[in-house]
């Protein structure tokens, strides 16, 4: 089994659980409002912290990323989880999220420039999987309102975030100089 098949069956399923745990932890935001605490202001750079966390994890095991990852990781979804409080919903929501997540995308490329060829294609792939992933997830609380928790909705953001930033990692990773002359 070569590397890159190692990578799709290996690091891409634990990418896609990693991004689902952190998201889902997102869910929880309501729960544990406060009057005196501002969730996304205070607790949502904790969260981002965990999404941070548990992406490096499998990143280290797969492909060596350092901990650089955690805190541009944590900082850039600090901004994001943070941007999400600011609009009420709707159109405004997706479009600043999704030019938020093109900046994410910008920070993370930092990290990921010494470790990737053709880093650059991780700016817009942060982009289009939060919009993606944004837009199913309006879908489904849109088809299932009554019935959908934030649980679902954040998990479903998580996987197919994963999904498609794990297909970009996998295609921007480096391959031995011997299979690339054959």
């Amino acid at each position: 089994m070569s590397r890159t098949d190692k990578l799709w069956s290996a690091f891409l399923p634990q990418w896609v659980v990693a991004n689902v745990v952190g998201w889902v932890l997102y869910s929880f935001r309501d729960p544990l409002y406060f009057t005196f605490i501002r969730w996304s202001m205070d607790i949502g750079p904790l969260v981002a912290l965990f999404i941070s966390i548990f992406q490096w994890l499998v990143l280290k095991k797969h492909m060596g990323v350092d901990t650089m990852w955690i805190w541009v990781g944590s900082l850039s979804y600090g901004i994001y989880i943070i941007s999400l409080s600011l609009v009420s919903g709707g159109l405004e929501t997706f479009l600043l999220s999704t030019l938020v997540l093109f900046l994410v995308g910008f920070l993370q490329r930092s990290v990921l420039d010494y470790h990737f060829d053709n880093s650059g294609r991780w700016i817009v792939a942060s982009g289009l999987a939060g919009a993606s992933a944004l837009i199913l997830g309006y879908i489904i609380a849109s088809l299932f309102l009554s019935k959908t928790s934030l649980l679902t909705i954040w998990g479903v953001y998580g996987c197919v975030y994963g999904i498609v930033t794990g297909v970009i990692l996998v295609s921007m990773y480096p391959q031995p100089i011997d299979k690339a002359f054959k």
